[in-house]
């Protein structure tokens, strides 16, 4: 990914404007109702099939550790109704349940959310009410979605970033405002005397 460069092509203006590729390969492109209008594209210096990115929804000031349960159900509509950014595995029966509802709300349709770093846990926070995210939904482990691994992108290369959130965007028990905490794999371990301390509490 070293040297990744992106332009915005505008096919009517015949136009190429860079867009600033930050740490971790991160860009925020302009909202322009005219290259919209347009229909322009972001273009990037690889060969076709061999790039895929997600978009993130995100608010100033946020700690890379947490995600806003509220904003993950606006990234998969935006991901499944509009961008299509990477390839998924998308059967008849997901064009089905599409059609008929909201397939960001289906237990059936497995969405994958991604962190920065690899991800070691994942626990939420609504008020006082805690839970975790189950084993298999963290590290791309749905078995049910392995075998069909080589049809999507997450599968090898970003398998410990994923997390899949697709349960708990179902269940309406866990309001907008519930906080996920991410505990990454490479976060450095906490003193022994905090962790003692924390046992004996």
């Amino acid at each position: 990914m070293n040297g990744l460069q992106l332009v915005i092509d505008g096919p009517v203006t015949r136009t190429r404007t860079p867009v600033h590729v930050g740490p971790g390969n991160r860009f925020v492109l302009p909202v322009s109702t005219t290259l919209q209008s347009h229909g322009a594209n972001v273009r990037a210096n690889r060969t076709n099939g061999t790039l895929a990115w997600s978009l993130q929804v995100t608010h100033d000031g946020d700690d890379p550790h947490e995600r806003r349960l509220g904003d993950l159900p606006e990234e998969c509509h935006l991901d499944l109704y509009a961008a299509t950014l990477a390839r998924g595995l998308e059967t008849p029966s997901f064009y089905a349940l599409k059609a008929v509802g909201n397939v960001c709300a289906n237990r059936l349709v497995g969405w994958v959310a991604y962190a920065d770093h690899p991800v070691f846990a994942v626990h939420m926070r609504d008020g006082e009410r805690l839970g975790s995210l189950r084993g298999d939904f963290v590290h791309g482990g749905e078995l049910t979605v392995l075998p069909f691994a080589p049809l999507v992108d997450w599968a090898y290369l970003l398998r410990d970033y994923a997390y899949f959130t697709h349960e708990l965007m179902a269940d309406s028990t866990w309001s907008d405002d519930t906080f996920l905490h991410i505990t990454f794999a490479d976060d450095p371990a906490e003193p022994q005397d905090t962790v003692a301390a924390e046992v004996s509490q």
